[in-house]
């Protein structure tokens, strides 16, 4: 029989404690194995905010659910365009919305976004640039049509005056509509709202921006418009103020907050502090 001599004695039990972990190694494996499923479930969470979110038929239109990234895409596109439209503008009126400090029989209570569907002309500017909204439509009422009726709290309409071709003109025309949509399918929740944003460009140009959002989510979201004003007396003064207007947000929902022990989750907004002059 073979005896092991003490070197190899030692040299095989050095073999035998290489083929195991020691204490420190394992604990060095563990945090790496976690760091490495944290980063796996990052990567998830961040694909599957890039993915296009789904979409309903609603009266034969096929419209995305919030958030939606191919929207929000179109909603960029717009408010670029309506930057640079009131970056060149001479006057800025909002029309609907809500007033703040007007005493209950004001006139400029009964005010309501335009119903037009295309870009008012407005040839001549003989009446001026009104100091509010309501007494530019009353002025050129017959070039910018009638107000729209049955018009939701979320509803409004921005004009924004300014040159084109050596002239003033009415360059842009904006209007925003809020729809409640009921759908039969039992599987989606009941009631949603139907956001539309539709810009109508002098150049010829027009953008637009519609998809849905859950009820629930629609009434934390603030969309309208808050009319604040410098000086008013019925039949002698109305002047305007800032009017703060916030459009709907596709992508993240505007004033909500994550749940209980989670971080406030990013959100933004459209949202524009117009005066009437610029």
């Amino acid at each position: 029989m073979e005896q092991l001599s003490p070197t190899n004695s030692l040299s095989a039990a050095r073999r035998q404690s290489r083929s195991g972990f020691t204490l420190p190694e394992v604990i060095v494996g563990v945090v790496l194995l976690g760091l490495f499923l944290l980063m796996c479930i990052g990567m998830v969470r961040a694909g599957k905010r890039l993915l296009p979110g789904t979409a309903l038929s609603v009266e034969g239109e096929v419209l995305p659910i919030a958030p939606s990234p191919a929207a929000f895409a179109d909603s960029v596109k717009l408010h670029g365009a309506l930057m640079e439209r009131l970056n060149a503008a001479r006057a800025v009126y909002v029309l609907g919305g809500s007033h703040e400090g007007l005493p209950t029989a004001a006139s400029r209570l009964s005010g309501a976004p335009l119903a037009a569907t295309a870009l008012p002309v407005i040839g001549s500017f003989a009446a001026g640039l009104p100091t509010d909204a309501y007494a530019f439509h009353k002025a050129y009422a017959s070039q910018l049509g009638p107000m729209a009726t049955a018009a939701t709290p979320a509803d409004f309409s921005v004009v924004v005056i300014g040159p084109w071709n050596n002239q003033l003109a009415v360059t842009a025309l904006i209007q925003v509509r809020e729809k409640p949509v009921a759908l039969d399918d039992a599987s989606l929740p009941q009631n949603w709202v139907r956001r539309e944003t539709q810009l109508y460009d002098v150049s010829g140009d027009t953008w637009k921006c519609t998809f849905l959002e859950k009820a629930s989510v629609a009434s934390a979201a603030s969309i309208g418009a808050r009319h604040f004003w410098y000086r008013y007396e019925e039949g002698r003064v109305a002047e305007e103020g800032p009017v703060m207007t916030v459009f709907p947000d596709p992508c993240l929902y505007a004033g909500t907050r994550g749940v209980a022990h989670d971080e406030p989750p990013l959100f933004s907004r459209f949202t524009y502090f117009l005066s009437v002059n610029p």
